[in-house]
């Protein structure tokens, strides 16, 4: 065997043993000083989630208060000289009283044009906060509104469901555990493969490998659990430290899908509790696999709590964020290129 063919041959096989994406980049604005925030009724929103609405051309959010703007739309073109943007408050105070969407974290769009919002599922004085919500987004002249809104209802409640069902792959004392000590789900997408919902986990996390539940909805709404994946972060990530003492791991935020029905995903990652500086950071991830390679990290003092692509090209993504700290708003652009 010659030297050329030996050398084309490692080639060959290092390629086929590395990951598809090469280089991860992130832009983002350098400080937080300048961006928009978003207010309804004049008053700031505190935005836990973002998903993107393509036909429409308008985000849709939501806020873990229980209240008529925990669901809302918004154009992020639409900045007010006073560095606002108004969003549109979607529930009524009826469907408040009557869904009760306390800490609504996650948005998806799924390829029905239909909508799912879902709730943290964490315990609140032994409640659990685990609303799920399907419904249609329509807009009558310039008037948007909620249509078919619903609840997706396993017996017993969501929640229930995914503590006695859904085989949780941690100890089941977390199951009981109060807020963030507890069951935290925070990222929401849907798969453009097979239509799953991914469901990714705050917390617990075990071995610093945060959780992922893809979930397959029946045609009754009844989920079943389609497989669970445990995600082994680059060591690039930045776990940080807690007063600079010790490390704490970090859990998913939120979650958007890339198109083309691949099955690949940009994740938010942040300190899986509340006593870390840790700043956030995104991942790229493809479902089947367990890795999620680095990205960036994203602008000091924003808190991401949703991410959405607004547009993209083979190898480059425009994103749009928000923050529930101030209701900031905020794009960036990463690029994924391949080998």
């Amino acid at each position: 065997m010659s030297i050329q063919t030996l050398a084309v041959m490692l080639v060959l096989s290092v390629g086929l043993a590395t990951p598809a994406w090469a280089k991860n980049e992130l832009s983002c604005p350098d400080s937080v000083k300048n961006l928009p925030r978003l207010v309804a009724d004049g008053v700031a929103l505190e935005p836990s989630g973002v998903a993107w609405d393509p036909v429409n051309k308008v985000a849709v959010g939501v806020s873990d208060e229980a209240s008529t703007g925990a669901l809302f739309v918004f154009d992020p073109a639409t900045v007010s000289g006073d560095k606002t943007i108004r969003a549109t408050p979607l529930l009524s105070s009826a469907q408040v009283e009557q869904f009760k969407p306390k800490d609504l974290e996650g948005i998806t769009r799924l390829a029905s044009g239909e909508w799912v919002a879902t709730a943290s599922h964490s315990l609140n004085n032994g409640k659990a906060r685990d609303t799920v919500l399907r419904f249609r987004l329509v807009k009558k002249g310039a008037q948007w509104s909620l249509d078919t809104l619903q609840k997706i209802p396993p017996s017993g409640g969501f929640q229930k469901w995914l503590t006695q069902s859904a085989k949780t792959p941690w100890d089941g004392k977390f199951n009981q555990a109060e807020g963030e000590a507890g069951i935290n789900v925070e990222g929401l997408a849907a798969s453009e493969r097979d239509g799953n919902l991914l469901f990714g986990f705050r917390g617990p996390v075990i071995g610093n490998k945060p959780a992922l539940l893809a979930v397959r909805l029946e045609a009754n709404g009844t989920p079943t659990v389609a497989k669970w994946y445990s995600l082994k972060l680059d060591a690039k990530f930045d776990e940080g430290g807690i007063l600079g003492l010790a490390k704490e791991s970090l859990g998913v935020r939120d979650m958007t899908p890339l198109a083309g029905g691949k099955g690949e995903y940009l994740i938010v990652l942040g300190a899986s509790g509340s006593g870390s500086d840790v700043p956030f950071q995104l991942g790229f991830w493809r479902e089947g696999q367990e890795e999620v390679a680095y990205v960036g990290k994203l602008t000091k003092g924003f808190r991401a709590e949703g991410i959405t692509v607004l547009s993209e090209t083979p190898e480059s993504q425009r994103l749009l964020l928000v923050s529930d700290k101030g209701g900031l708003v905020m794009e960036c652009q990463s690029t994924l290129k391949k080998r």
